[in-house]
């Protein structure tokens, strides 16, 4: 039987795991440790989790990913150089930051004293 990922189906998560969260240690993107770092195969995982997949081959550094077992070469800088999933990293920054809807915007009610026309020509 043919693995799902190689005939090209996205497998669904695990019971309890929201698009949030890594798949391989469970914990929710965050933004210091837990970073949602985007492999070449598109599939995404935490950065400590990428960072303890990393293993020498053959000379080089590579990523095995979990889902798919496509290697991703490690880059010069480490895994913490690997894109970041961009839509998850959105969603962490929106949940962070508060509304920006200012409830009653500032009118301005009356003229400053200094800035009064007279009304007619003296």
């Amino acid at each position: 039987m043919q693995d799902a990922a190689v005939q090209g189906h996205e497998e669904a998560p695990a019971a309890g795991v929201t698009r949030g969260d890594c798949i391989v240690c469970y914990s929710a993107y965050d933004l210091t440790q837990h970073l949602p770092r985007r492999l070449y195969c598109g599939h995404t995982f935490c950065q400590a989790c990428v960072r303890r997949l990393d293993t020498p081959a053959h000379e080089q550094r590579r990523i095995p990913c979990p889902q798919c077992r496509q290697s991703t070469p490690t880059p010069r800088g480490g895994p913490a150089m690997l894109d970041l999933d961009l839509a998850a990293f959105l969603a962490i920054e929106a949940e962070r930051e508060p509304s920006r809807v200012d409830p009653q915007p500032h009118a301005i009610t009356r003229q400053p004293a200094g800035l009064r026309l007279p009304l007619s020509p003296q």
